[in-house]
Order: C-alpha cells, then sequence, then structure tokens
C-alpha cells in the first residue's frame, strides 16, 4: 500500500528469481534510462524540424545534468521509468500529429500506458489525450469506440488491483503531519495531484 506502483517490484522480483546481482540490475536500469535523452531528443526533432540538430542534441543532452536523473538511473526506481515511456507516449502522439497514421494513437495510448502502470501520476494523461484524440476523430465512431476500449481494457489491471483487492496505493501522502489536541490532518494535496 505504499505510493509506489507494484509493477517494478513484480520487475525486479523476475530479475531475482533468475539470479541476477543487485550490480546487474542496476546496470539493466541504468543502459534502459539512457533511452529517456534518445526519445526527448526525437520528440523534439519532430516538434522542432527548423531547428538545426545539434542544438536539439544539446538540449536533450541536458538531461544527464539532472541530478534526479543521474540519481534514479542507477537506483532503480519506477518513476524514471514512467517517464521514458511517458515521454515515448508523446513521440507517438507527435508523429500521429505530423502523419495522421491512426497506428500511432495506438501506440501512444500502449506507451502512455505502461508509463501509468510504471508510475500512476502519468495516468492523468491518458485522459488528456484521449480527449485530443476525441477532438480529432469527433466525426469517427468507430475509431472513438477503439480509443474508448483499449483504454478501458488497458486499466483493468489497475481497476482490480485497487477496487478489487482494495490497495489503493493512490492514497498515501508523502508527507501526513498530525496537529496536537485536534484530528486535523496536514497532508500534501499536491503529490497525491
Amino acid at each position: 500500500t505504499t505510493r509506489h506502483s507494484p509493477i517494478l517490484i513484480i520487475i525486479l522480483s523476475f530479475f531475482e528469481k533468475y539470479n541476477f546481482s543487485d550490480f546487474s540490475i542496476r546496470i539493466i536500469h541504468l543502459h534502459f534510462c539512457l533511452l529517456l535523452p534518445i526519445f526527448f531528443y526525437k520528440c523534439l526533432e519532430i516538434k522542432f524540424n527548423h531547428i538545426d540538430k545539434k542544438i536539439l542534441l544539446l538540449l536533450s543532452s541536458l538531461i544527464f545534468l539532472s541530478p534526479t536523473f543521474r540519481s534514479l538511473s542507477i537506483w532503480p526506481d519506477s518513476r524514471l521509468l514512467g517517464l521514458t515511456f511517458f515521454t515515448l507516449s508523446i513521440y507517438f502522439y507527435l508523429k500521429f500529429k505530423n502523419e495522421k497514421k491512426f497506428f500511432f494513437v495506438t501506440l501512444n495510448i500502449l506507451s502512455c500506458s505502461v508509463s501509468a502502470y510504471l508510475s500512476p501520476n502519468f495516468a492523468v494523461f491518458s485522459i488528456y489525450f484521449s480527449l485530443i484524440f476525441f477532438s480529432i476523430f469527433r466525426m469517427n465512431l468507430k475509431k472513438i469506440i477503439y480509443i474508448i476500449t483499449l483504454n478501458l481494457l488497458l486499466s483493468l489491471p489497475a481497476f482490480y488491483y485497487i477496487f478489487i483487492l482494495e490497495i489503493n496505493f493512490l492514497n498515501k501522502s508523502a508527507a501526513i503531519v498530525s496537529v496536537q489536541d485536534t484530528n486535523i490532518l496536514f497532508v500534501n494535496i499536491f503529490n497525491n495531484i
């Protein structure tokens, strides 16, 4: 019932089952996290195609200066993995906007779903992308039904986990302080949002 998704624990237990050392797991995670600047660069390349690619490369390389990126790359954590898949979902969204191929809508939904399962704070973007797709395909009921169905199917395990198993990790807060002689709790609402 922590605030973190259980998916990373499942992934790490898979590695533990096959006797991967902690060092090996960290190296695998580190190399997977190197995809984040690559996906970010690809997003910049699509969005700012009129700007010199060297400048875009420099901008995407700024991720390496982030202390959060550096520390979470070596310590397996679901937030950075979620951010990597979320950046991939943005990439597919930008590809869809440029090429108008519905295939990229599916890839966007899939990658956004994976990012939400790894780090639940990205789940809200599924709603955002869906609303954009609904506005684009408002005259195509078949595609809207497909988008709704795919989102619902991909969210079924989360609904099962939260509502059937009653493990509601979304209610957990990062900071709760109790005030003496009262029942008031100060909860950090912004962390939950």
